[in-house]
């Protein structure tokens, strides 16, 4: 039997960790919690992770924070950032800050769903890797 693929899900809000994790399920993913980007950073120097599903802001930090984590390591993990704001500038600057892609919160569940299965199987580009 194949083993999950693991998903770090960055968000010091509880009821969108709650609402992300349950999309997840439907992913064939296991979900890691972590309510910090301290926590978020430890566990992707410690494992191999498929995915990063981050809020835009943390108690600790930012998702841009999370990004240049990210683009430090040797694998090229794809981040979706989840954030409540609607705004085209802050879009591109995560975007090219390295974000697979970018929700606005509270996401659609079909199309946060798609993104996650999408940036899980490897379709589409990260931004920032040609």
């Amino acid at each position: 039997m194949a083993s999950l693929a693991s998903v770090v899900v960055a968000s010091s809000d509880p009821e969108r960790i709650r609402m992300l994790s349950g999309l997840l399920g439907s992913c064939a993913v296991a979900p890691i919690l972590s309510p910090s980007l301290a926590e978020a950073f430890e566990v992707l120097k410690r494992q191999p992770v498929s995915l990063v599903v981050c809020d835009d802001h943390l108690v600790d930090g930012s998702a841009r924070d999370l990004l240049l984590e990210v683009a430090r390591l040797p694998s090229r993990t794809p981040v979706i950032v989840v954030s409540v704001r609607d705004d085209c500038d802050y879009y591109l600057e995560v975007m090219e800050a390295g974000a697979f892609d970018y929700v606005a919160y509270p996401a659609d569940n079909a199309e946060m769903e798609r993104v996650m299965k999408n940036a899980v199987a490897g379709d589409g580009m990260v931004a920032g890797s040609a």
